[in-house]
């Protein structure tokens, strides 16, 4: 063959294919074509295909508003989404690429929320305080309202009270705010400003559960009142412990010890140290059944930020008292931790695993024989056997189970991995979604395993 005849046409062939490329229609998409693929995937809920395509369209046209908008929307769904799976630190790249093709103070708030589920609390609240100064009150408000609520899960109750002021000054008429403002002054001391905020909430609110709760609620801080009313209190680091006058004794020393002793284990284990001080209050047996409305047989409970622990006059010493300091300043970390939404079996079984001696609750032998029975009862039903149970046998299955479980988890992934099921339980996310995403097993499968765990000890 003749390469001198050849060349030529191959050169001229690529010279036609290049310019062919370059022109419009021939070959290569337009914007619109993009475009047009971005809304038929998003339809199908392909939102990363839609916003890949929507880039491309972005590239080849940058000033078309009606490409800006649906980039700047199907990047913020994308990132909601990611946000609703417990994936923070990928959303947040989807937000900040939302709000730089098209700011929206919707998505500004969303993406605060994100901040703060993404343990940046402080970056959150710098862009909440921008919203504030909005001059839309609608945004103000809303602005606000999510600083409030941050405030008070870092236990800021006081700038809580400041956000939630403003708020009810622009309008009173909201029982959410009410009832926040009315928990946010119960933590700063000022027990009669909540339990007005518990009353309005009362007229305000048509759900019967927050009624019931603001009620009880309500009711706990008249019986604190007159309980508390000459208590006096004593400092350490990290806790305030108020007691009856005339009870500083030895024992007072000794409960400091044992909850900064706390502070420290379950804090590492749990990855998590407050800086904010904590509230531990001592009341005598009766005392203690008269504000908290619980049994007498109740060692302590945890409610608010707040540790109550019933000791007789003349002390109770040792290790009992140990148990249930750690056991309930466990409580406090895992519902700061989970923002109050992880399942009983999770929070009980971490609960009883801090404390220094669990002897009681290592009686393996007891969950074998139910599970040979086939009565042992089913993670997703567990919680009820917490809450519900009709003897005492049934309640003490149910913390076994729930310390066997923790024990499960420790020794086949390892404890730490339960900070991230916190995190993820905070999110509002299901537990079988969590367990998938953390340990790699959905809940079915998670409970195959566990009783493999359980014939084989």
């Amino acid at each position: 063959m003749d390469i001198k005849r050849v060349t030529p046409v191959f050169i001229f062939m690529v010279v036609i294919f290049i310019l062919a490329s370059d022109t419009p229609g021939y070959g290569r998409d337009s914007a619109d074509d993009y475009y047009l693929r971005a809304l038929e995937l998003n339809r199908a809920g392909d939102l990363k295909g839609a916003l890949e395509e929507l880039e491309e369209a972005y590239r080849r046209d940058d000033d078309n508003p009606k490409i800006q908008k649906a980039l700047s929307v199907v990047a913020n769904n994308l990132a909601v989404a990611l946000s609703g799976r417990g994936e923070s630190e990928d959303a947040l790249k989807y937000y900040k690429r939302a709000l730089e093709i098209f700011p929206d103070d919707v998505v500004r708030q969303s993406y605060a929320r994100c901040l703060f589920s993404a343990k940046r609390p402080y970056d959150a609240i710098r862009v909440l305080d921008d919203l504030v100064a909005s001059d839309n009150p609608d945004t103000e408000q809303a602005a606000r309202w999510i600083l409030a609520q941050i405030h008070f899960s870092l236990r800021d109750f006081e700038q809580a009270v400041v956000e939630l002021e403003e708020i009810i000054y622009q309008n009173d008429k909201n029982a959410e705010v009410h009832f926040l403002l009315a928990r946010s002054y119960e933590q700063t001391g000022e027990k009669q400003k909540a339990a007005e905020h518990l009353k309005r909430v009362q007229e305000l609110t048509g759900d019967s559960k927050v009624q019931s709760y603001a009620e009880d609620l309500q009711g706990r801080l008249e019986r604190e009142n007159t309980i508390e009313e000459e208590f006096e209190q004593d400092s350490s680091h990290h806790f305030k412990l108020v007691f009856e006058s005339g009870r500083r004794d030895d024992l007072m020393d000794e409960i400091i010890e044992y909850l900064e002793e706390a502070y420290d284990d379950v804090g590492r284990e749990l990855q998590f140290y407050p800086t904010r001080e904590t509230k531990v209050i001592i009341y005598t047996p009766k005392q203690f059944v008269t504000v908290t409305q619980l049994p007498s047989w109740v060692a302590g409970v945890y409610q608010e930020w707040i540790i109550r622990i019933p000791i007789p006059t003349g002390g109770t010493r040792g290790d009992s008292l140990k148990d249930v300091v750690f056991h309930e300043y466990t409580h406090l970390l895992v519902q700061a931790l989970a923002g109050g939404n992880c399942p009983v079996w999770l929070n009980e079984g971490l609960a009883v695993t801090m404390q220094p001696n669990r002897t009681g609750f290592e009686k393996i032998h007891i969950l074998q024989q139910e599970l040979n029975k086939k009565s042992l009862p089913a993670i997703d039903k567990l919680d009820s056997n917490f809450i519900k149970a009709d003897s005492h046998k049934q309640a003490m299955i149910a913390y076994i189970s729930a310390r066997f479980l923790i024990k499960f988890i420790d020794e086949e992934w390892g404890l730490y991995r339960v900070s991230r099921m916190l995190e993820m339980f905070k999110g509002n996310i299901d537990t079988s979604t969590v367990l998938q995403d953390v340990l790699g097993f959905d809940l079915e499968r998670f409970e195959t395993r566990w009783h493999e765990f359980l014939e084989d000890q």
